[in-house]
């Protein structure tokens, strides 16, 4: 999917490149996005959408119309094996649907070799090998190869847990049948409103979401009472924000059609995961009910986590030869927060071609820029003809060598150091925006850069450098893997406040829950920050207009031992320790 140019989100410009992928390449919108992929055996029938815990598609294959529908079966070829990297025997899949394992040899390879044996459609397995990859990440498929321009049957990547679920259909004994239905109307492409797929719990807030999608009529007729709808979902799908709009009319021309919905949502919310789901459906015609178009991912609120992504699903190099090039993810500050934190642990991922380059040999520098306040919030007088930027202030820097144990996209974690004191960590200056880039240079330019490719995040988010920053240059929806960690600057109270502003109830705390009982004078915003004994955040969040309020923090995986909880205020700080006993 490409970024949507809405009000809210728009840059001065946007520019992209040439891009080479590890095993897939980006989607740019194919027709199958927007399908529906419906699985039924005996009494059970269950629905999946595009995107995280679904599937993902191929930019390449066939595209079925209106409703195709056959018996699902797993593919074995003549090995046997159900990776399908050798022939299959002739007719093994006449008028069925086929399952094949993902791995070994190329998307487009399994494909085809399917088509061959006589199957409608392709339908391809995540599995459990890759560490930074779960049970609801998902691919798009690219492929440069001549059995992608061969292959004329649709191709789906399915999440591990879509691919169980047909597994456990398959097993069940019963007739497995899957429809891939093309709704009427089609979500081409939704608005992503978090600017991070991981957020800090304390700077979930800063996030002022708004909603878009744009709209196409496949149906071939008019369609009335188009209702597009955007909701923000709990993980158990309770509803905590929703708006909708209705168009009186689609006419059957329509290929594109950006809408805006109404109203904002401010989110104030407690650690955990969530959901954005966009759908859209409209009235029936000659008495048939139209498929729902529905687009859903999730996001998080953690304790100190900053990231982009939830989990590696392709990466990136640039296109063209360079001797050196990067890739940056761009982050911001909370201004409201009282509490001063550092970064001191970056996390990123990579891969690489063994044939071109050995992982253990990949060499790289990490950098952490301050963006200077002058730059305007549209970018659009950003220096981006250097990679050390006239609007960049470094701040922070690391290396990374690999070695023999280093695993293609597993996640690397490296200490920051501050450049102007040589110290571990670099405090962070609250509301101001930060450039986390990992540089490849010489022969680690070759490096394959994780990335995430679920919903586009509002640009910039990711940003590339190569003859120059580009900060639109991944329009197809996908994030780096650049992650960071937050920790307190300081342990200590340097202006202490008075010790009954904060009593930790009861201490040693015995069932996993924290309560803190508050007693300011006067209505106090706060910022409550639960650490490590070594600085390391656990869970923290501003409050505003504290008094006589009792707070209460569930610590259900924390270890048992010594921790600290603090509450800071612009008079001052108030640090205490506590026990957890379990």
């Amino acid at each position: 999917m490409k970024r949507l140019l809405i009000p809210f989100a728009s840059l001065a410009f946007l520019l992209c490149f040439p891009l080479l992928a590890v095993e897939a390449s980006a989607q740019r919108g194919t027709a199958n996005s927007g399908a529906v992929i419906r699985v039924s055996y005996g009494a059970n029938s269950r629905d999946f959408y595009a995107g995280a815990c679904g599937y993902g598609t191929a930019n390449w294959g066939g595209t079925p119309t209106g409703r195709l529908c056959a018996s699902a079966a797993w593919a074995y070829d003549i090995t046997p094996d159900s990776l399908c990297c050798d022939s299959i025997p002739a007719d093994q899949l006449k008028d069925k649907i086929a399952i094949i394992r993902r791995g070994v040899c190329a998307f487009a390879v399994k494909a085809l070799n399917a088509q061959k044996a006589g199957a409608l459609a392709v339908l391809i397995a995540n599995h459990y090998l890759d560490p930074a990859q779960n049970a609801c990440s998902v691919m798009s498929m690219g492929a440069a190869l001549p059995q992608a321009d061969q292959t004329t049957i649709p191709v789906f990547f399915m999440s591990r847990q879509m691919a169980e679920y047909v597994d456990a259909a398959l097993k069940s004994g019963q007739p497995v049948q899957i429809c891939i239905i093309i709704p009427e109307v089609r979500l081409v492409n939704v608005f992503m409103p978090t600017s991070s797929k991981q957020t800090p719990v304390h700077q979930i807030p800063v996030d002022t979401f708004g909603f878009a999608a744009r709209l196409a009529n496949t149906s071939g007729v008019n369609r009335t009472n188009v209702v597009l709808r955007a909701r923000v979902l709990t993980a158990n799908d309770s509803v905590l924000f929703s708006t909708q709009t209705t168009l009186p009319s689609l006419a059957d021309t329509v290929t594109q059609q950006d809408v805006n919905l109404p109203g904002f949502y401010a989110p104030e919310l407690p650690i955990g995961t969530y959901k954005i789901l966009y759908t859209v459906n409209s009235d029936p015609v000659g008495g048939i009910m139209p498929a729902e178009g529905r687009v859903e991912t999730n996001f998080y609120v953690t304790s100190n986590l900053f990231a982009k992504d939830d989990g590696a699903t392709i990466a990136y190099r640039p296109g063209s030869s360079v001797s050196k090039w990067a890739v940056a993810t761009l982050y911001t500050t909370n201004p409201k927060v009282k509490e001063k934190y550092r970064v001191k642990d970056v996390e990123f991922a990579f891969t690489t071609n063994s044939s071109e380059l050995p992982i253990s040999r990949v060499r790289c520098d990490l950098f952490l820029f301050r963006i200077k306040d002058d730059v305007r919030a549209d970018y659009s007088n950003f220096d981006a003809t250097q990679f050390e930027s006239e609007s960049f202030q470094w701040v922070g820097t690391a290396g990374f060598e690999a070695n023999a144990s280093t695993q293609p996209f597993a996640l690397q974690k490296v200490s920051l150091i501050d450049v102007n004191s040589a110290n571990i960590g670099v405090n962070l200056d609250n509301g101001a925006r930060y450039v986390l880039a990992t540089q490849y240079s010489d022969s680690s330019a070759l490096t394959f850069h994780a990335f995430d490719e679920d919903l586009p995040l509002p640009a910039p988010s990711t940003m590339v450098y190569t003859d120059r920053w580009y900060l639109g240059g991944f329009q197809g929806g996908p994030s780096a893997v650049l992650r960071m960690y937050m920790d307190l600057v300081v342990t200590t109270d340097e202006k202490p406040l008075p010790e009954t502003v904060m009593q930790v109830l009861p201490n040693p705390v015995m069932n996993g829950q924290l309560m803190l009982q508050m007693g300011f004078e006067r209505p106090t915003d706060a910022t409550i920050t639960i650490a490590e004994m070594s600085g390391r955040v656990i869970t923290y969040e501003t409050r505003d207009a504290l008094t006589n309020d009792l707070l209460t923090y569930p610590l259900p995986n924390l270890a048992p031992g010594t921790y600290l909880v603090r509450v800071a205020t612009d008079e001052g700080t108030l640090t205490k320790k506590f026990v957890l006993q379990r």
